[in-house]
């Protein structure tokens, strides 16, 4: 399954599409510069241009590109539309219960620079303007470090902790709070670069952390994803840990919302505001308004969010 653009089905049936694939995956990559003692490739992202990229960024129809026709072999197939759930809800009665925490609703949120710590840094900025929407939804700030901030909200019984941490997603340090996270919180979100699905890679987690990844099986959780085409990387990875005898799917004790393009760094703190101001404090909307909130925090800059695993979800709050 690969997520679209509703737009691409125009009628809300099947449709056609067409695409170019290498007739030879060897050679390509050196088939897009211009001559031999060329040092870019023309056919592909002018900042992301080695041939381990390659495959993610490659465009035969950019402009200059010198790959031609004879280079390339066309595919036809036919795209069908799934059934979008309608309805579904998190599972707030588990969320707001016994959950593995007590009294709190934990929430690991994890923010990537965009490069490095200095001022200007795109991850940098939405690490401070996510800081700031909470806090003006109402959050109470109990920690407020550079690199570290922790907010509290109380929705009655529960009260919803949420700890921010500023990483580089290429750290070891952040490994290991990543698998922390995944493992201990009620909600683990994390907004950065998705490093073409190496940062969140389960194997990636356990080997930098030193620590295993074994996910609570009985325990419900949510995961966002906010990243480049997350999606593809880190949607059935995390269903398979969750799987058992009594969950073959791995979802009724897992939701995850993931990307199904890029994610723009200029909308990430307000769609992770939104997440979380809907689902952390107290007010029990459907799937379907979250993500509507979500799709307006998106703006223009939309990745095609959505949520997974829901199928098996209540139809009441």
């Amino acid at each position: 399954m690969v997520v679209f653009a509703s737009g691409l089905f125009r009628g809300g049936g099947a449709t056609r599409v067409a695409f170019a694939l290498p007739k030879d995956p060897v050679t390509i990559y050196k088939k897009g510069f211009a001559s031999p003692s060329s040092r870019k490739n023309l056919c592909t992202d002018e900042h992301y241009n080695s041939e381990g990229d390659f495959w993610y960024f490659w465009n035969p129809y950019q402009d200059g590109c010198p790959i031609g026709g004879g280079d390339l072999v066309g595919v036809q197939t036919d795209l069908s539309p799934l059934p979008v759930t309608r309805g579904t809800y998190p599972e707030y009665s588990r969320l707001y219960g016994e959950n593995g925490n007590g009294d709190v609703l934990q929430v690991s949120y994890l923010v990537g620079v965009d490069e490095n710590f200095q001022n200007g840094d795109l991850g940098k900025k939405t690490f401070r303007d996510a800081f700031a929407g909470l806090r003006n939804a109402g959050f109470r700030v109990t920690v407020d470090e550079p690199r570290r901030k922790q907010l509290v909200y109380n929705t009655g019984a529960k009260k919803t902790h949420v700890q921010m941490l500023l990483l580089d997603p290429n750290s070891a340090e952040f490994a290991a709070e990543a698998a922390r996270g995944l493992r201990t919180s009620d909600v683990f979100l994390y907004d950065g670069h998705s490093g073409l699905g190496g940062y969140l890679d389960p194997e990636r987690l356990v080997a930098d952390s030193g620590q295993p990844l074994a996910l609570p099986k009985n325990k419900y959780q949510i995961f966002v994803f906010q990243g480049c085409s997350t999606y593809a990387y880190y949607n059935s990875a995390f269903f398979s840990l969750k799987r058992s005898g009594a969950d073959p799917k791995g979802t009724k004790n897992l939701d995850i919302m993931t990307t199904g393009i890029g994610a723009a760094f200029d909308v990430g703190a307000s769609v992770d505001v939104a997440f979380l101001r809907s689902v952390t404090m107290g007010e029990r909307p459907s799937w379907q308004t979250v993500m509507d909130r979500v799709r307006q925090a998106e703006g223009g800059n939309s990745a095609l969010s959505h949520i997974n695993g829901d199928e098996d979800n209540p139809r009441n709050p």
